[in-house]
C-alpha cells in the first residue's frame, strides 16, 4: 500500500494506507482528513483505497498532476499529486514495504523455478523412452485425464508451513498502524501538527486561520508532552486577538494622551515652575491639565478596561496619568468656576506666539465665554476678546500668505499631485478651523475648494484619521460642515475602496 503525504497549512504529514476503505477529505470537522488550507471545500473529496489501486471521488474541483478534474473514480497511481485548494496530497510508494517485498518475491521465484526444472527433465526422459513413476510425472490435465487424488494430510501441512513466519506479526502490526492513522486523521491531523500549523499562522498574522486550527485540538485530550506549549499558545493567541480588537482605538487614546497630557507636566509643572509661579498660576496650569484629562475620559471611556490594560506600555502610561490626576486634584478643581488666572493661562497656551504651540483661537474664545457665563468681569471679557482677535488676524494673514505662495509654486510645478499643493492645503485648513474669523475662514475655504487634487489630499487625511490621528479626524468632521463636504465624502469613499482592494490582494 502507498503512503499518503499531506501538505497543508505550512506543515507536512505522512500516513500509511494499510487497509482498504474510504477516506473523506475536506475542511469540515466531520471528515477523517481535515484540511486547513484556503480553497478547500467543506466536503471536497473521498480517497478510495483498494488492494490493487487507489482512486478519488472529487466532490469539488481538484488538480491531479497539474490537470483539473471533477467527478468519481479518478485513477490515482503511485506518485500522483492532488491539489485541493491550497493543500496538496501525494501518493508515494512505501519504501519499507518495497524492501520487505523484494526477498519474498525472490523466494517465490525460487519455489516456482524448481518444479519447472523438474518438469523439463521428465519431458526429456519421456522422449528418450525412459519411464518415470507417476508420483513425479506431471499429470495430463487435458480431456479424459483421471480425477485428481485428494490432498493428503502431509500436503496440507506443507502448504501451512509454506506461509512466511513474519506474516501474522505483520498483519497485527498493520492493524495497529491503521488504527493509529485513523485516530490521527479523524482528530484533524494530530494535536501537535495542528498546534505547529496554528503557530505558523499566528506568526504570519493570520489570526482567523490560527484560531480555526487551534480549536480543532480538543482541550481535554491534549497530549501531556505539549500541555505547556498548548497553554502558552492559547494565551498568546488570545492576546493577539485582543490586540486586534482594541488596538486601533487604544492607539488613538495613546496619541491623544501624548499630545495633551504626557508631556505637559514636564513642560509647565516641574519643581522649578512650581517654585517660581504664583499660586494662582500653578493652579491654573493644573486645572487646564485636569480639563484635558476629563476630555480624555469622555473620548475614551474604556481607557481603563482590562482588555486595554493588557498592553504593559499603555498600562504604565495610564497609571502615571492617574497618579498625576490625584496629585493635581489636591490643589485644583477642574469643575469650579474659571478664574482670571485660568483664562490668562489658556490665552498664553493657545494664542501667544512665544508659547511655541499650535494656535487654537477657537479654544481660547471658548474659555472666555465660560468665564463670562460664570459671572466674570464684562470689561475683562471684552479686553480678552480684543486680544484674541488681534493675535488671530496677525497669525491668519501670515498663514494665508504662506498658503498662497505654496499654491503658486504648485501651479508652476504643474500636475495635480505635488507637495506644494499639500502644504498650501494644510495651511488653509488651519485658518478655517482655528482662527474664528468668519471672513478669513471663508476665504481659506474658497481657495481650498479650487484645488485640482483636493480629493487626493483629503484622502490622506482620511487614511491618517483611520490609523488613529485624532487631529485629522477632527479636521474631517469640521470640513463636513463646510462647502467642501462633498470632497470629504468622496475622499472617505476612495479610502474605503482602497482598503478593501489592499485586503483582497493580501488574501491572494
Amino acid at each position: 500500500m502507498p503512503k499518503l503525504i499531506v501538505r497543508d497549512g505550512g506543515t507536512t504529514r505522512a500516513f500509511r494506507l494499510t487497509k482498504e476503505g474510504r477516506l473523506t477529505i475536506g475542511s469540515g470537522s466531520s471528515n477523517k482528513l481535515v484540511l486547513a488550507s484556503g480553497g478547500v471545500s467543506d466536503q471536497h473529496a473521498v480517497l478510495v483505497v483498494r488492494e490493487e489501486a487507489a482512486s478519488l471521488d472529487a466532490l469539488a474541483p481538484v488538480e491531479i498532476d497539474g490537470q483539473k478534474f471533477s467527478g468519481s473514480g479518478l485513477a490515482l497511481p503511485e506518485g500522483s499529486k492532488v491539489k485541493l485548494g491550497e493543500a496538496e496530497l501525494e501518493l508515494q510508494a512505501d519504501a519499507a514495504e518495497e524492501k520487505k517485498a523484494a526477498p519474498a518475491a525472490a523466494k517465490s521465484a525460487a519455489r516456482t523455478a524448481a518444479p519447472a526444472r523438474a518438469g523439463a527433465g521428465a519431458r526429456s526422459s519421456a522422449r528418450s523412452g525412459s519411464a518415470r513413476s507417476s508420483r513425479t510425472a506431471p499429470k495430463d490435465e487435458g480431456e479424459g485425464s483421471k480425477r485428481e487424488r485428494p490432498a493428503r494430510a502431509s500436503d496440507r501441512l506443507r502448504q501451512k508451513s509454506d506461509k512466511p513466519k513474519w506474516m501474522m506479526p505483520a498483519i497485527i502490526g498493520g492493524a495497529v498502524i491503521l488504527v493509529v492513522a485513523l485516530v490521527t486523521i479523524s482528530s484533524g491531523g494530530g494535536a501537535l501538527e495542528n498546534l505547529r500549523a496554528a503557530e505558523g499562522y499566528l506568526e504570519g498574522g493570520d489570526l482567523a486561520s490560527a484560531r480555526q486550527l487551534f480549536d480543532k485540538i480538543p482541550a481535554g485530550k491534549v497530549p501531556a508532552k505539549i500541555v505547556n506549549e498548548y497553554n502558552e499558545f492559547a494565551e498568546k493567541l488570545g492576546d493577539a486577538e485582543n490586540e486586534a480588537r482594541v488596538g486601533p482605538r487604544r492607539s488613538k487614546a495613546t496619541k491623544y494622551a501624548d499630545k495633551y497630557l504626557v508631556n505637559y507636566p514636564d513642560k509647565y509643572l516641574t519643581a522649578t515652575h512650581l517654585e517660581k509661579d504664583a499660586e494662582s498660576l500653578r493652579n491654573a496650569k493644573m486645572r487646564l491639565w485636569l480639563q484635558k484629562f476629563d476630555e480624555f475620559e469622555e473620548r475614551f471611556p474604556d481607557y481603563q478596561s482590562p482588555d486595554w490594560m493588557k498592553n504593559a506600555t499603555y498600562a504604565a502610561m495610564v497609571n502615571g496619568l492617574l497618579a498625576k490626576r490625584e496629585e493635581y486634584r489636591q490643589f485644583a478643581d477642574s469643575t469650579r468656576k474659571p478664574t482670571e488666572a485660568d483664562v490668562e493661562w489658556v490665552l498664553f497656551y493657545y494664542t501667544d506666539p512665544t508659547a511655541k504651540k499650535g494656535r487654537r483661537f477657537d479654544i481660547a474664545r471658548a474659555a472666555v465665554e465660560r468665564y463670562s457665563a460664570s459671572g466674570g468681569s464684562a470689561q475683562q471679557v471684552e479686553a480678552w476678546k480684543t486680544l484674541i482677535d488681534e493675535r488671530a488676524r496677525a497669525w491668519t494673514a501670515e498663514t494665508l500668505n504662506t498658503a498662497k505662495k505654496f499654491y503658486a509654486q504648485g501651479v508652476e510645478q504643474g500636475g495635480e499631485n505635488n507637495t506644494q499643493y499639500a502644504k498650501a492645503a494644510d495651511a488653509l485648513i488651519d485658518v478655517a478651523l482655528v482662527s474664528g474669523l468668519e471672513k478669513e475662514s471663508n476665504e481659506a475655504l474658497g481657495i481650498l475648494g479650487s484645488f485640482p487634487n483636493l480629493t487626493e489630499i483629503l484622502l490622506g487625511y482620511a487614511k491618517s484619521a483611520d490609523e488613529g490621528n485624532d487631529s485629522h479626524e477632527e479636521i474631517l468632521q469640521f470640513l463636513m460642515q463646510t462647502a467642501v463636504a462633498p470632497k470629504v465624502q468622496e475622499a472617505k469613499r476612495k479610502w474605503e475602496e482602497r482598503k478593501a482592494a489592499d485586503a483582497a490582494d493580501a488574501q491572494g
